[in-house]
């Protein structure tokens, strides 16, 4: 008996539960706002970017961007050739077993496999300071976009900031876009 008056109950809270939920949900919010976010994401998943993406493509780029590569530099695990030849050429002192040939050949030389490493693990570092400037470019114009409002459009030098930091990153991404991969 009381396991079936508690049934009973259960099954009484239960539905009261989801009459609770159905009425703030349904009956307060406009049922298209459960409907646009799968929506969306049907249209991210089909072409890569949705409406909403479009409908102010800059803030999307510019939440997007930073965030791809943070990712990037985080899970990468090369870097372009020219910094180790850089590392070599500016640093040659400093690896006397190492021929420039060497930087891409395995060698069985001890000294040379330690000095190959040390002009590796550099130019990796370079490597990753790159795309940790372009990050940080994205960032500062993000933030400077958020400020925009606080300032009205005569503020010249406000504007003249930003667009040297929107040059800086352009050309950082112009500069390394096609090295942006695995």
């Amino acid at each position: 008996m009381k396991k079936e008056a508690k049934r009973q109950n259960d099954d009484a809270f239960n539905v009261s539960c989801i009459l609770n939920v159905y009425e703030s949900i349904w009956k307060k919010r406009n049922p298209s706002d459960f409907i646009r976010p799968i929506k969306y994401a049907r249209q991210r998943a089909r072409k890569g970017y949705c409406d909403r993406d479009i409908w102010c493509f800059y803030n999307w780029f510019l939440d997007i961007m930073p965030e791809m590569l943070k990712e990037f530099r985080d899970s990468t695990s090369g870097f372009p050739d020219e910094f180790m030849v850089d590392e070599y050429e500016n640093n040659r002192q400093d690896y006397p077993h190492v021929e420039k040939e060497h930087l891409w050949v395995k060698i069985d030389d001890e000294q040379s496999n330690y000095e190959y490493g040390l002009i590796k693990d550099k130019a990796f570092r370079k490597w990753k300071d790159a795309i940790n400037e372009i990050i940080t470019e994205f960032v500062v114009l993000r933030r400077m976009d958020d400020e925009i409002w606080e300032h009205n459009s005569e503020d010249e030098e406000y504007f003249a900031e930003m667009q040297l930091h929107l040059d800086k990153a352009f050309a950082l991404l112009q500069r390394w876009l096609f090295d942006l991969w695995f």
